[in-house]
């Protein structure tokens, strides 16, 4: 039996104080948004819901990947430049979360068709 999705979250952290982040229930709905580094800082924060369809296959690509990656938590690195972050939370137990260097792609293959569906579908302004 396959743990329960219920939020899943991509950001991207560039290195300094600025970031951009987005998160899609299992509901459709989905918040975006980025930190400016500036002083004092931009919030920008959007919400909408993504169509059930777009939705469905984010949610399909997810619940593929099963226990053996919903077990992973790969932090960032102190010294990377910045990083980029996938979190994958369920209705019970510890986040899936991994992190990879900001400016690449993430290496786990596993992870790829997940992360173009999240990327292509994002909102925030970024």
């Amino acid at each position: 039996m396959t743990r329960k999705i219920v939020q899943i979250d991509i950001g991207v952290h560039p290195g300094g104080r600025g970031m951009a982040n987005c998160g899609w229930t299992k509901d459709g709905k989905v918040t975006g948004g980025h930190l400016s580094g500036d002083d004092p800082p931009f919030v920008h924060i959007d919400e909408s819901t993504i169509p059930k369809e777009i939705l469905d296959d984010i949610w399909k690509e997810a619940e593929a990947l099963g226990e053996a990656v919903f077990s992973l938590n790969v932090a960032q690195d102190p010294k990377w430049t910045g990083y980029n972050e996938l979190m994958i939370s369920f209705e019970t137990g510890d986040p899936m979360r991994v992190c990879w260097p900001f400016g690449e792609e993430n290496r786990d293959q596993r992870l790829k068709r997940l992360l173009d569906l999240l990327f292509k579908n994002k909102i925030g302004g970024w």
